[in-house]
């Protein structure tokens, strides 16, 4: 199964007017494990389960969750295609949720993952 969705973001004022915040784009979801189809993922391979933003100049930005063929399963961080950072204290169970969120702020030139 794959879709896509977007998303706008906002914040709301002291007085509770809508206010997007300059310079800031951002992306999240909620991916749940609900079970696990056993180790077949062919030799040398993995599965991507993608959660990606690309800015202006068209640059993919994500945060997917790797399942590979060993199942050494984990969540990764990727810039321009390059591997950032992967996480090794948020590891994927069946049965958990996990909020994903790629934030890019033109201001501060940065990109957060949570």
């Amino acid at each position: 199964m794959h879709f896509w969705a977007g998303s706008f973001c906002y914040i709301l004022d002291n007085l509770r007017r809508t206010v997007f915040p300059g310079g800031v784009i951002a992306i999240s979801d909620i991916i749940t494990i609900v079970g696990d189809a056993g180790n077949q993922i062919p030799d040398k391979s993995w599965m991507l389960y993608l959660l990606e933003l690309f800015n202006i100049q068209d640059v993919a930005v994500e945060l997917n969750l790797i399942c590979q063929f060993d199942d050494q399963d984990y969540f990764e961080a990727i810039f321009r295609g390059v591997n950032q950072y992967k996480f090794t204290k948020v590891l994927p169970i069946v049965g958990h949720s996990y909020l994903r969120q790629i934030t890019m702020n033109s201001w501060s030139h940065s990109i957060g993952y949570l």
